[in-house]
């Protein structure tokens, strides 16, 4: 094929790429309060994006 438009994805793959950048972005806008929430929101819309 060719190479990936990300490299993250190329090397860990769209699920948990997904998963660190909603992580990254969710922690920064909440302004990292209540981080297992978060993280645990990101798990779960970027499982939900893997099954769709």
């Amino acid at each position: 094929m060719g190479q990936p438009v990300c490299v993250l994805i190329g090397q860990l793959g769209f699920t948990l790429t997904t998963f660190l950048f909603l992580l990254s972005s969710m922690a920064i806008l909440s302004r990292f309060q209540d981080p297992a929430r978060i993280t645990g929101l990101a798990a779960v819309i970027s499982l939900i994006g893997w099954v769709v």
